[in-house]
């Protein structure tokens, strides 16, 4: 979680929205009345056809990108939601009406005052695993389930070497800040897989998934081809994220035919992040090309 004296930080930062579009400027930070937990950034928005004015973004999901700050909402879901008073307190309605324009609803039980998260995060919580901390899966079901996380896992591994060898050999710094933050999620990605395998008790699957990682290591190297400039990396890198999205479709939909909300959840998380990947990469190839 980032501290409020970093965010505070971001504050004069331009804001882009994941398709590389200016939303305005950071303007400053509201937080949570009970807890002191940084909730919303404050945007002032930029005046061309969004017509000014305060807004409210969520933190989560928010990274510094150079000297810019990229979130996870579009620029027309920002602009279009309910505008912020001047008044530093939030009153509580509009700051319920704003979690609920972004899809959000409040935690009451992380702070009395309610902090906005995503409905499936609350659930995920309320509803723990049944079977003693396992997901209760029939073994024809556990199967199916075990090898796509293997594959899925495979992959997120084949993509960390390739982020990081893209991240040496580019040169451009906003290219290699966004290949940074995504390799520091993908890492994450495949921490949750391997925990994922542990709970349904596939702990012994390590060496046929090295064995995957290798296969998908050389396949992506193939496809990379040997460009070294970062327009040349960019469409090797977009088609790994796409492949990855294919991989946990093929995962949640295995999952809920199972009735294992937690490995779909997983899913549906991991599948997020690839996807505002590649719109940061489809962003950054427009970027380069037109340079």
């Amino acid at each position: 979680m980032r501290t409020p004296a970093e965010l505070r930080g971001w504050v004069g930062r331009g804001v882009y929205d994941p398709f590389d579009r200016r939303i305005g400027v950071v303007a400053g930070l509201r937080a949570d009345r009970a807890t002191g937990a940084p909730e919303w950034l404050v945007v002032a928005l930029a005046g061309d056809g969004h017509g000014g004015g305060l807004r409210a973004v969520p933190v989560a999901g928010s990274e510094p990108s150079g000297f810019a700050v990229r979130v996870t909402p579009s620029a027309d879901r920002v602009a279009s939601s309910p505008a912020l008073p001047d008044e530093d307190d939030l009153p509580v309605e509009r700051d319920r009406a704003i979690a609920e324009h972004y899809g959000l609803v409040s935690d009451t039980a992380a702070s009395p005052s309610g902090i906005p998260r995503r409905r499936e995060a609350i659930r995920a919580r309320a509803q723990p695993e049944r079977g003693g901390g396992g997901p209760d899966v029939g073994p024809a079901h556990r199967a199916a389930l075990v090898d796509a996380l293997r594959r899925a896992h495979a992959m997120e591994q084949a993509a960390l070497e390739q982020l990081a060898t893209a991240m040496s050999e580019s040169e451009d710094d906003e290219l290699v800040h966004d290949l940074t933050l995504h390799h520091k999620q993908t890492r994450r990605h495949a921490e949750r897989l391997r925990e994922r395998l542990w709970m349904l008790r596939a702990d012994r699957s390590k060496p046929r998934d090295a064995g995957a990682r290798v296969r998908a290591f050389l396949g992506a190297r193939r496809r990379a081809g040997t460009g070294r400039s970062p327009a040349q990396r960019v469409p090797a890198l977009a088609d790994l994220e796409r492949r990855e999205i294919e991989a946990y479709d093929e995962l949640e939909r295995l999952a809920r035919a199972a009735g294992d909300e937690g490995t779909a959840q997983l899913a549906r998380d991991n599948r997020a992040d690839e996807e505002a990947m590649l719109s940061t990469l489809r962003a950054g190839r427009a970027r380069l090309t037109a340079t």
